[in-house]
């Protein structure tokens, strides 16, 4: 029989192991949702960048430009060139043999100028690629390397006499008379004269080539010219603006004109005693009036002393008591009184008295003044401005052209060399003349 004690241990366990499965639990839940949350804010930054990449790449692929007009351009003038490497300068492949160069050989060899895209990039000289097929056609193909991905050119020719298949006739190679021939040293002297040229002067230019060891051969290479288009700044000008006072700085767009001039004002309040009156050039704006009257004064030796005047200098006398009266006495009674007779007469006079003599006041008279407060009209210089924007664009002319052909050192002046409007002429004459 279990008693209260065990009854009371048994719910205290109970208690123990449902609080240690609920609060572990519920940590366990807590570390499961937090890692959760973590993925998938790492999952959103993930995409947000990958966003922003791909707009980084949108905006740049949409500042490259491709031309199709251009490209076929860029392409036909590599074709040319290449066509003087490997068909008239005899570099050509033998069966089955596949020869490349890249667009350097063809630039060092002073074939073809720097070739430029739509982009105003020059095309890699290293991988732009040119390759030169013989099976039963010469295939030749021309890969551009330049700031966009340009497409593969594929020219056929002729094997026997080289005229190409697909180049709607803009090609030195057009299956006439520009076959290299091996030079055949047992040639008959009939052979050498049926040939139609002279062995002493040579022949007239011609655009088709000879490919006979018995001529000698000179080459003359004509060229179409084009000057550049200057480009010139234009400036265009708003309206000019109101006259201000307020000064008003230049800058690049903006044009400031400014006037100076000479203006009247009136000036700000003068005072003078002296008389004046108003005028054009002078306005009295006030007068005050001062001074006027009498004033009393001493005499000199004298100070103001109330209603007397008194001397400066003290004296020390026996006083009689008419002369006690009538001066200022400073030591009042004086140092002693003593009775004597004087002039038969007994009087009280007054012994060791310091005073200072007397006199009366004297009036004079004060004139008035009048004093003017007034403004002048006075002249000084005054600056007002005004502006106008400007707006400044540079404006390129037009390419001109020349229609006619020239040799490049004498193109007219301005004038250079158009990539790969290269003609070519050729005069001959007989090597050995008959004996």
């Amino acid at each position: 029989m279990q008693t209260y004690d065990d009854y009371a241990n048994d719910y205290e366990k109970e208690v123990a192991e449902y609080e240690e499965d609920y609060y572990g639990n519920n940590n366990y839940n807590y570390e499961k949702k937090r890692n959760i949350i973590i993925k998938v804010i790492i999952i959103i930054v993930c995409v947000i960048l990958l966003i922003w990449l791909f707009s980084l790449l949108l905006k740049s692929n949409r500042n490259i430009k491709y031309d199709e007009k251009l490209h076929m351009e860029n392409v036909t003038k590599v074709r040319l060139a290449s066509e003087r490497y490997f068909f008239i300068d005899n570099n050509l492949p033998v069966d089955g043999e596949v020869k490349q160069i890249n667009l350097k050989t063809l630039v060092d060899k002073k074939l073809i100028d720097d070739i430029v895209d739509a982009n105003n990039k020059v095309c890699s000289d290293d991988k732009t690629k040119i390759s030169l097929t013989k099976n039963s056609t010469y295939v030749l193909r021309i890969n551009l390397s330049c700031s966009t991905l340009e497409n593969e050119e594929i020219y056929f020719y002729d094997l026997n006499n080289y005229a190409c298949k697909n180049c709607d006739g803009n090609t030195y190679m057009d299956g006439k008379s520009n076959v290299p021939q091996k030079e055949d040293n047992n040639n008959s002297k009939e052979e050498v004269i049926e040939t139609g040229y002279s062995c002493k002067e040579w022949s007239k230019w011609q655009s088709e080539r000879e490919f006979d060891p018995s001529l000698v051969e000179r080459v003359r290479v004509f060229v179409k010219g084009v000057k550049k288009g200057n480009t010139s700044t234009v400036k265009t000008y708003g309206e000019w603006s109101d006259y201000i006072l307020n000064p008003i700085l230049e800058e690049d767009n903006i044009e400031v004109e400014k006037i100076e001039k000479i203006e009247s004002k009136w000036s700000d309040n003068k005072e003078t005693t002296n008389y004046i009156e108003n005028s054009d050039k002078v306005k009295i704006v006030d007068k005050r009036v001062s001074g006027g009257g009498s004033s009393s004064y001493c005499s000199s030796g004298y100070s103001k002393s109330g209603n007397i005047c008194v001397s400066n200098k003290i004296y020390t006398a026996d006083l009689t008591p008419s002369q006690y009266n009538s001066y200022h006495v400073i030591n009042k009674p004086c140092n002693d009184s003593v009775t004597e007779k004087i002039n038969g007469k007994f009087v009280l006079v007054r012994k060791g008295c310091k005073y200072r003599l007397t006199d009366s006041l004297k009036t004079s008279s004060n004139p008035s003044v009048t004093t003017y407060i007034y403004q002048e009209l006075e002249e000084y210089p005054v600056t007002y401005y005004r502006y106008r924007t400007v707006t400044i664009e540079n404006v390129s002319e037009d390419d001109v052209y020349t229609t006619d052909y020239y040799e490049e050192d004498k193109l007219p002046e301005g004038y250079e060399k158009v990539p790969g409007s290269e003609k070519i002429e050729y005069s001959y004459k007989v090597k050995v003349c008959e004996k």
